[in-house]
């Protein structure tokens, strides 16, 4: 099957994008032809690894190709609806939260109305799945829901749990991207109190420069290679995330794969992280949030827990091929 993923990037380190990436090298690996389209004009670094029998290109599609179109991004969808383009089958892959921007109501407008486009949706929320259909007002059109995955390339971290060994803590999205993110800061304050208070090691990533809290983070990196990820993952004891909302996020997940154990804050989102069982998940409020750290410090056997329970549920409900299995099966049958 010629099976063309439709990018606007491919040059962002984040969960989106590590979607494309997996579902494509993934399908490669199945014995389709794969093609990652790239809907701009400039030639983006790749950030993470691509397998070589994807073909990347860039500027408009030419649709009639392929068996199978895969739009990445709402706009897409009626880029192909208004255009009148032909393929044998199109299809959105949903999972952009940030999308549903309150402060851009005519952006938003418009990605409900790609909602209402005829294709078939693949979303991999449930809370956004539920969005689509209400606020969406996708009716009875068709919508599938499949899982996430970790790539193969992250591998578990062997690290040294000794109870005198001084906590190293990774902050993911130290700087918000936008306003579905962590616009309070409060992974920034937590690493903040927790440095303070236990002398923990801050390392800290994001998309953005560093503007706040600058003394805090032991070490700060801006757009991080998928090698500099693996090895902070590998180091860190304890990840701390928060976000308003989030789909499916790959930082916790990836960050299970290494053993690293997350501390989520979160409204809606990440249906991989359960509590007490491979993270501790909060509300997204700040003393909920550095309890839930103070107490994973303080209680190395709770914090060994969650993290063989993660590599268990990494190796167990986490492989992109099991995913891909269900997609590459709706490919065919829908």
């Amino acid at each position: 099957m010629k099976i063309c993923y439709l990018s606007p990037t491919i040059s962002r380190p984040h969960g989106g994008i590590r979607v494309f990436f997996e579902h494509c090298n993934t399908l490669a690996d199945m014995g389709h032809e794969v093609t990652l389209q790239v809907m701009g004009s400039g030639m983006d670094k790749v950030w993470a690894h691509i397998d070589d029998r994807v073909s990347i290109r860039y500027g408009n599609i030419i649709a009639d190709e392929f068996d199978v179109v895969v739009a990445g991004w709402p706009p897409h969808a009626l880029l192909l609806r208004d255009a009148k383009i032909k393929a044998k089958k199109f299809f959105l892959l949903q999972m952009a939260e940030h999308l549903f921007d309150p402060n851009n109501k005519n952006f938003a407008r418009m990605v409900f109305e790609a909602y209402r486009v005829p294709f078939p949706i693949i979303g991999i929320s449930r809370w956004v799945e539920y969005l689509v259909r209400t606020e969406g007002k996708r009716g009875d059109l068709p919508m599938y829901y499949v899982g996430n995955g970790v790539s193969a390339d992250f591998k578990p971290g062997k690290q040294n749990e000794k109870k005198d060994e001084a906590i190293i803590i990774l902050v993911e999205g130290w700087e918000p991207l936008n306003h579905s993110k962590d616009v309070n800061y409060l992974a920034a304050k937590t690493a903040a109190r927790l440095k303070s208070e236990f002398g923990a090691t801050v390392l800290a990533y994001s998309q953005k420069p560093l503007s706040y809290l600058k003394e805090v983070p032991d070490e700060f990196y801006q757009v991080p290679t998928q090698a500099q990820l693996i090895e902070l993952y590998q180091r860190s004891h304890i990840i701390l995330k928060a976000s308003l909302l989030d789909a499916r996020s790959c930082a916790p997940v990836e960050a299970i794969a290494c053993g690293c154990v997350p501390i989520r804050a979160i409204r809606h989102g990440d249906d991989d992280l359960t509590h007490l069982y491979n993270c501790l998940r909060t509300e997204y409020a700040e003393e909920p949030f550095y309890q839930a750290a103070k107490r994973l410090i303080e209680r190395p056997v709770v914090r060994n827990v969650l993290r063989a329970n993660g590599l268990k549920y990494r190796a167990e409900q986490l492989d992109w091929n099991r995913h891909l299995s269900v997609i590459e099966d709706i490919f065919f049958n829908a």
